[in-house]
């Protein structure tokens, strides 16, 4: 099929997920939206994916969806019937479902780029290949761009923050070298337990000025717990917006994360990210770019459960201390 995607009017992204897996698809997203400058772009995503792409500056109208399990309720009928009364000239699907590619067929647009899964998918205009677990998450979603026709880099340029947030950053967390540390995740299956919490904190006190704990409202009682351990922690959960939380990780010169939004945030605006792994996903895949990933291999792996069904959560609990101490030093001196 020959589409001028320069002449669309109107282009529909489909991405129903969360913060992370939101700033995952936002440099498709941005290409996208340079290809067809003079189109009006939508946006299918949840709040906090909403969130994090309307702080990076993404020209686009959104509507937002309840989760990835959006078709079980009302929006399964709502959603398409909106979509198609828009009339959109592109739909492009950045979320591998096979509901997600089968629901993209009933959005109305007269163009569809999607994710193929087995026979699903396959009929369409623009079909992309699976994601592969070997690599990134991003340069998965940018494969789906590059299926529409155009040529698709993979480099990212940082995202750049405004001064005016980057001043408020540094009052947030004065004078001094700033570490961001994030040891909660949406998934229990992805949070540190409390003591390994702990003994990662006390690395990074040991090797920081001051140290950023970061985090959702969802996560003040346990950053409350971590955040008396030291006058010189920073307890910033559930105090800052997606734009405010940007500009704070665009100002401290490493962040300590687990599986989560903020490893993802952090590499969008160049900072450099410790990950620290459990044992749901491939890291290859969902670790951020570039980052320094530690792990505990354990045979269950990959799960990926929303809580982790051994005793003692060996694959967080036996983290390797010492490795992410060296992580942290090597990432500090680059």
């Amino acid at each position: 099929m020959t589409f001028a995607i320069e002449k669309a009017r109107r282009i529909l992204v489909h991405k129903p997920d969360r913060g992370g897996d939101a700033l995952c698809a936002a440099p498709a997203i941005a290409r996208l939206a340079g290809a067809a400058p003079e189109a009006e772009l939508w946006i299918a995503t949840t709040r906090s994916g909403a969130a994090f792409l309307r702080a990076l500056n993404i020209t686009a109208r959104f509507r937002e969806l309840s989760g990835p399990a959006w078709w079980k309720g009302v929006e399964a009928f709502t959603y398409p019937t909106w979509a198609r009364s828009m009339r959109f000239d592109l739909a492009v699907n950045l979320r591998y479902d096979f509901r997600d590619i089968a629901a993209t067929r009933l959005l109305g647009a007269r163009a569809v780029a999607t994710y193929t899964h087995k026979n699903w998918g396959r009929s369409a205009q623009f079909p992309a290949p699976s994601p592969r677990e070997d690599r990134s998450e991003i340069e998965n979603h940018l494969e789906v761009a590059a299926a529409i026709g155009f040529p698709v880099g993979h480099d990212v340029a940082p995202w750049a923050a405004p001064e005016s947030a980057l001043h408020e950053a540094r009052e947030k967390l004065g004078a001094g070298r700033a570490t961001a540390f994030h040891p909660f995740a949406g998934t229990p299956a992805k949070t540190l337990p409390d003591e390994t919490a702990r003994r990662v904190l006390e690395i990074l006190l040991d090797t920081s000025d001051r140290v950023a704990l970061i985090g959702g409202p969802e996560s003040q009682a346990a950053a409350a717990r971590l955040a008396e351990t030291d006058g010189r922690v920073v307890n910033l959960v559930g105090r800052t917006s997606a734009a405010e939380l940007l500009a704070v990780l665009a100002v401290c010169r490493l962040l300590v994360s687990t599986d989560s939004a903020p490893g993802h945030a952090a590499r969008a605006v160049g900072t450099p990210v410790v990950s620290l792994m459990s044992g749901t996903n491939e890291p290859a895949r969902w670790a951020p770019r570039g980052a320094r990933v530690v792990r505990h291999a354990v045979a269950c792996a990959p799960c990926h459960a929303e809580r982790c069904r051994v005793a003692g959560h060996p694959c967080l609990a036996d983290l390797p201390v010492d490795a992410v101490g060296a992580a942290v030093a090597e990432a500090m001196i680059r």
